[in-house]
């Protein structure tokens, strides 16, 4: 009850306090129309506001006035203690701002060189792209270069292929011109010799006991061929366009003139009669040259075959 008492007695003394601490501050306050002694002016009597102001207030309303209670009366110490760390903030120094502005200007300067760095960088990636692709179109020339020059070389060794196997055709055909004229120089000196004897020598006995006479004779090498289309390029025919039929010999026209009748002897094979016959030389072959002669068989290839190569002796009759 007595704690309950003294709670109340407080109470009451704040209340108090904070009242005249309000009338305190109205009477400091002017009044409008711009006189705060108007009742002294009046004659009235009554206390002004700056005589009540100068009063000293009660040790009891003193005691109240410095309780914590009025609001507005705690609220200006803490703000004004709250301003006074921003108050006192230190203004900067010129050493500090001019250490400020070197850090700025080494941070602007390291900013700028790695700038030149990059771009030093990117410029020697360019160079070294730019010189790989000039090492590249310099190696697709230098193999293109080399690929034409074996294409020529291989041009050059072709035309001169061509040029030696040009020269052995000819060398081979003036080497044969000058075959022929020999062997005409051989047959006309057969004539010669044989102009030489007498008539009488120049008759011959065939195998039938006829007696014939003949120009000249001359041993030559025989083989005989058929009427097989694989030995005859134009037919079964002879070089006048007649039928290949018994008598027919081909020759090489410089040595026994074509159209001449002749006796033939000395040969062995079926397929021809006896041991001798009269011929005619009416055909030609490109493997007949010089001294001698193929003989037609009517028997077939294989009696061609089986005649195979002799020596016959030859008489070029009048």
């Amino acid at each position: 009850m007595k704690k309950w008492k003294t709670g109340l007695l407080f109470l009451l003394v704040g209340v108090a306090a904070a009242l005249a601490v309000g009338l305190v501050q109205a009477a400091r306050t002017p009044l409008a129309g711009g006189s705060a002694e108007v009742g002294e002016a009046a004659g009235t009597g009554i206390l002004t506001a700056p005589a009540f102001a100068a009063m000293e207030a009660p040790p009891l309303l003193k005691l109240g006035a410095a309780l914590p209670l009025g609001a507005p009366a705690a609220a200006e110490p803490m703000a004004a203690t709250r301003a006074m760390p921003q108050a006192a903030a230190p203004a900067q120094t010129p050493e500090a701002a001019a250490q400020a502005a070197k850090a700025q200007a080494q941070a602007a300067k390291a900013q700028a060189q790695a700038a030149k760095a990059q771009a030093a960088r990117r410029e020697a990636a360019a160079k070294e792209a730019a010189a790989a692709a000039a090492k590249s179109k310099a190696a697709a020339a230098a193999k293109a270069a080399q690929a034409a020059k074996a294409k020529q070389a291989a041009a050059q060794a072709k035309q001169a292929a061509a040029q030696a196997a040009k020269k052995k055709a000819q060398a081979a055909a003036a080497s044969a011109q000058a075959a022929k004229p020999s062997k005409a120089q051989s047959a006309s000196s057969g004539s010669k010799k044989e102009a030489a004897l007498s008539a009488s020598s120049r008759r011959v006995v065939s195998a039938w006991g006829e007696v014939l006479t003949f120009k000249r004779s001359l041993k030559v090498t025989a083989t005989g061929y058929s009427s097989a289309p694989e030995e005859n390029g134009w037919g079964a025919v002879d070089y006048y366009g007649n039928a290949l039929k018994l008598g027919t010999i081909a020759v090489d026209p410089d040595v026994i003139p074509m159209g001449s009748k002749v006796y033939v002897t000395g040969y062995k094979g079926s397929g021809l009669p006896g041991s001798g016959m009269i011929a005619y030389a009416r055909d030609q072959g490109s493997a007949i040259q010089g001294s001698r002669i193929d003989i037609f068989i009517p028997g077939g290839k294989q009696d061609a075959l089986d005649f195979g190569i002799q020596s016959v002796q030859v008489y070029i009759l009048e």
